[in-house]
């Protein structure tokens, strides 16, 4: 899934985002990309390296509280980049959600070699919302 990640420098600055959906979505569109996933690596938790936020309302998401798929690019990206200290590369953990009340934390394992990504992984916890039984005819 292409997308497209905005790295901002000051955590203030992600959290305060009150993004235009439909401008973003004619943005997706136009770039053909599924979402866009700004973070910066200022955290409210000391226990994690990222804060994120998922926007894609191309597919009806107007911010996905625990983007597994954003994490895993972000992974890649930080990886490629060289974006955490060497001792965080390889695996680390992403807060999400905070900012619609639904806190999630995400972790990532990214192995590369010779400079390229090779796998990633990517688990976590999120804030249930609905929970049910479906009963079929």
């Amino acid at each position: 899934m292409a997308q497209l990640f905005v790295r901002m420098d000051d955590l203030e600055s992600v959290q305060a985002l009150a993004p235009d959906l439909e401008k973003i979505k004619r943005f997706e569109e136009e770039l053909r990309i599924t979402g866009i996933a700004v973070f910066t690596l200022k955290t409210v938790s000391n226990e994690v390296s990222a804060h994120l936020r998922f926007f894609a309302p191309s597919i009806g998401i107007t911010e996905n509280a625990a983007a597994g798929s954003a994490a895993g690019g972000l992974g890649a990206y930080l990886a490629l980049t060289k974006g955490l200290p060497e001792s965080k590369l390889l695996d680390f953990s992403i807060e999400q959600g905070l900012e619609l009340g639904r806190p999630s934390r995400l972790y990532v394992s990214v192995q590369s070699r010779n400079g390229y990504t090779k796998l990633v992984k990517v688990g976590g916890y999120s804030t249930t919302l609905l929970r049910g039984t479906l009963k079929l005819p």
